[in-house]
């Protein structure tokens, strides 16, 4: 029986780490409300989404480079 914590679901059976199908479609609405944003708005919302990225590639790890260019730009 699989287990959630934060958010994502620990099946120690299987050996497997999966983002909910809820928390999936609620990453994918609010890259979608991103993309309709703009001027300041548009970046504090980057600078959140930052975060949530990082919690989400927890279950992808092979997608974590993708991360190495986002926090240095961050600092200026």
């Amino acid at each position: 029986m699989p287990l959630t914590i934060i958010g994502i679901s620990v099946d120690t059976n299987e050996l497997m780490f999966k983002l909910s199908e809820e928390a999936r479609e609620k990453l994918i609405e609010e890259l979608k409300r991103w993309t309709r944003t703009g001027g300041k708005e548009r970046l504090r919302r980057w600078y959140q989404m930052g975060g949530w990225f990082n919690w989400a590639l927890n279950v992808y790890p092979l997608l974590k480079p993708a991360l190495n260019n986002f926090y240095p730009k961050l600092k200026g």
